[in-house]
């Protein structure tokens, strides 16, 4: 661990292989107004394959490398970072969710408020694929840009903030558990008269998949899990009526959806091109439900495919947004 100054914000990221696939995202929070008051925790099955130059510890407040020792799932490693992470506040970020520069600043000021979370509006990184407007308008779409501003019940799964304290409520294997599908863990700290907000001008930029294989396996994963955390107490003729009932989950969601699109400063270029694909992922997404609740909790800590990680790496030059200029 390096340190400077006492941290403000820990960022907590899940790093299954070299600095490479991270090296975007930390340029993202190096560029951050507030920098020099970051923590930087970065957590990885092994530090000798992490790769990180030195220059890169640079311009935070303090900088961790957590070792898992082995391969496990972004969840529980996202959970080992945050029970080392020292600030009083905590967010998860992702090697594909880049951070606007005033991001940390605003989490942190609005923070100062009785909220438990703090969530950011979502840009699309790389607008040039409409697989990629599918997958975030069905997995963001309530967060996606515009979006007004107040107290909310869910917030964006990750590159949300937290006060420390809430989290650490959670005994053990409960907040890894929690972590495998972020937005059971919002309802359930609704449930417990903990109150989430939603600031849009914490505005993060968020890189999608650009291919229908790796998407659909990512929808599918992502909703299992979600359906796994959901029902763990449920009977199991709960989860089974449920799971029949998983089919007419498109036709529930579809009508949302078109109202973001509605909503959406690319209307006009979205419609009707996406209409396709989001019906394909809604269905992939059912289906991911229906296993979930049939399997309940069983695999929540299966770790991710490789096509999860890295993306960032590989998106063509051509789709990135022009707000986003590498070096």
């Amino acid at each position: 661990m390096t340190k400077s100054i006492s941290p403000k914000l820990s960022v907590v990221i899940a790093v299954p292989d070299s600095y490479r696939s991270v090296r975007k995202v930390i340029q993202s929070l190096r560029g951050q107004t507030v920098a020099d008051s970051l923590e930087l925790v970065l957590v990885t099955p092994r530090t000798d394959q992490l790769k990180l130059p030195p220059q890169e510890s640079t311009g935070f407040a303090a900088l961790q490398i957590v070792e898992t020792g082995s391969e496990v799932s972004a969840a529980k490693a996202t959970v080992r970072g945050i029970r080392r992470a020292t600030a009083p506040l905590v967010a998860t970020g992702e090697d594909h969710a880049f951070p606007h520069p005033r991001w940390a600043e605003v989490l942190i000021d609005t923070h100062q408020g009785p909220w438990a979370a703090v969530g950011p509006a979502l840009r699309n990184a790389n607008p040039a694929s409409i697989i990629g407007w599918a997958q975030l308008l069905i997995e963001y779409g309530d967060w996606l840009e515009p979006v007004e501003t107040g107290e909310r019940q869910v917030l964006p799964g990750h590159n949300s903030c937290y006060k420390s304290h809430v989290l650490q409520d959670y005994p053990g294997e409960q907040l890894d558990s929690m972590f495998a599908s972020q937005s059971a863990m919002h309802l359930d700290l609704s449930m417990r008269g903990h109150r989430l907000y939603l600031q849009p001008e914490a505005l993060v930029y968020h890189c999608n998949l650009w291919e229908y294989g790796p998407w659909l396996r990512d929808e599918l994963q992502a909703s299992r899990k979600y359906a796994g955390r959901l029902c763990r107490q449920w009977p199991w003729w709960r989860r089974v009526i449920y799971a029949a009932g998983s089919p007419l989950i498109p036709w529930v969601r579809l009508p949302r959806i078109l109202g973001h699109i509605r909503r959406s400063k690319n209307r006009h270029n979205l419609l009707p091109r996406v209409l396709l694909p989001i019906l394909v992922g809604l269905y992939a997404s059912a289906l991911g439900e229906c296993l979930g609740y049939l399997a309940g909790p069983r695999h929540l800590d299966q770790p991710e495919g490789d096509y999860l990680f890295g993306r960032a790496e590989r998106v063509p030059a051509h789709h990135w947004h022009p707000d986003l200029p590498w070096d």
